[in-house]
Parts: C-alpha cells; structure tokens; sequence
C-alpha cells in the first residue's frame, strides 16, 4: 500500500518530495532529538513557497 501527504502544497510550483527506502519507514527523517526533516523544512521561512509531500510504503517484509 502506498501513501502519500502534502506538509504544505507549492506556491512556485517547486516541490520537495520525501520517498523513503524499502526496508526503511519515515522514521529515518527524525533525529534521535525529535527534529523531523518534513516540519524543519516547512518552518524555514526562506522556504515558504517551496512545497513539501511525504510518501511512504507500507511494504510486507515478505514480498518477492
């Protein structure tokens, strides 16, 4: 299954898509301190316009 989110939809048309690896879960964008790379980005006010969507899938371990 796959899924996908808008942290904030483009005003310029540039986006910043968040895929990550197959063995891996959003997980690996959050630092050990809670920062997440999603909210940090979104809250850099030189990137306002810039649009940021997460994806993720959601793997069975078990898939060929």
């Amino acid at each position: 299954m796959m899924q996908g989110q808008w942290t904030r939809k483009a005003k310029n048309g540039l986006n910043i898509i968040f895929i990550h690896g197959i063995n891996s879960s959003e997980d690996c964008w959050k630092h050990e301190n809670g920062s997440y790379w999603p909210n940090l980005l979104r809250d850099e006010s030189e990137l306002a316009d810039i649009g940021i969507y997460v994806f993720s899938a959601l793997l069975n371990k078990g898939m060929n």
